[in-house]
């Protein structure tokens, strides 16, 4: 299906993970081969994460400058990875954000590893025929056994 964008048409795709019925969404433009390096952007929708973007940090603006980068190239994917978990609840996370000082606006809070499945995002890369990435990202830290999933990071450019 295509979709109209404020950066011009991109290709939507949609996954059913089947371990927990969540839906991701991959948008993609242009075409590539299978040794191409592509332009890729790994975006977590999260809902609570996306209320607190939208008022205390650039996120909406990142996934707005993905979709032009790659528009600009021509040619890659932005997967919008669902990574709600069924047991968080919303007013805690709230809580905890407030105690942690990140409900200003500006706040960034610092990388924490959580529980995200990771496998999903390279089984839909797969799927899109891209195994070589340029990278879009708001954390270039090296990614840890992400060639145990066929992938690799050719380049990190950072947003």
């Amino acid at each position: 299906m295509v979709l109209e964008t404020l950066h011009g048409p991109f290709t939507l795709h949609a996954y059913r993970q089947t371990t927990n019925d969540q839906i991701h969404i991959a948008l993609t433009r242009g075409h590539w081969q299978a040794d191409e390096t592509v332009m890729v952007r790994m975006h977590s929708a999260r809902v609570a994460h996306d209320i607190f973007a939208m008022l205390t940090t650039d996120s909406q603006q990142q996934l707005h400058r993905a979709l032009e980068l790659v528009a600009a190239e021509g040619k890659g994917a932005v997967v919008y990875m669902n990574q709600e978990m069924n047991r968080n609840n919303l007013l805690d996370r709230i809580r905890e954000r407030k105690k942690q000082g990140l409900h200003q606006p500006g706040a960034r809070p610092s990388f924490v590893r959580d529980g995200r499945d990771f496998g999903i995002g390279a089984q839909i890369l797969h799927d899109l025929g891209i195994s070589r990435i340029k990278l879009l990202t708001n954390n270039p830290m090296k990614r840890v056994g992400i060639t145990g999933y066929g992938l690799t990071i050719e380049e990190n450019i950072t947003m």
